[in-house]
């Protein structure tokens, strides 16, 4: 790649970071710009002299009427969304928790059910007659029991 080669793909470069760059929300160039001061800061005094970089996209974020009047901020495609699809669209994943939380309890609940079912069929097939569940001293026995 030769001088005029490089040249010319840093300057495509540098078109596409600067289309980009016009796409950021205000708050991200502000935050940008807190942290290149901040390194600058930092600097010696000669290599500081550096354009001030962040001033074109100080409009980047439009200005919009809400139908309250109050002014608010557009920063991105869905502020062109209706208000009822913004809506839905925060409510979703709400309903996608709250259905994995109401799957782990029927989970947990059939698992238990499960285990329960278990104990009741070792009851009924055991050699012991039922009247022993019964007995005081079978609690203790159980208590008492240590099984490894």
């Amino acid at each position: 790649m030769n001088e005029h080669d490089e040249h010319r793909f840093g300057q495509s470069v540098q078109r596409v970071l600067e289309a980009s760059a016009q796409r950021l929300p205000y708050r991200v160039v502000v935050r940008l710009e807190k942290s290149r001061q901040a390194a600058l800061s930092r600097m010696p005094g000669e290599q500081r002299q550096v354009e001030h970089v962040a001033e074109p996209f100080r409009n980047a974020a439009e200005v919009g009427l809400s139908p309250d009047g109050s002014a608010a901020l557009a920063s991105g495609p869905e502020s062109d969304l209706p208000r009822s699809w913004r809506v839905v669209f925060s409510v979703i994943p709400i309903l996608a928790v709250v259905a994995g939380l109401v799957l782990i309890s029927d989970w947990v609940d059939s698992d238990r059910a499960a285990e329960i079912a278990d104990v009741d069929v070792a009851v009924l097939v055991d050699d012991l007659p039922i009247s022993a569940y019964t007995d005081r001293g079978f609690g203790v026995f159980l208590k008492n029991t240590h099984r490894p």
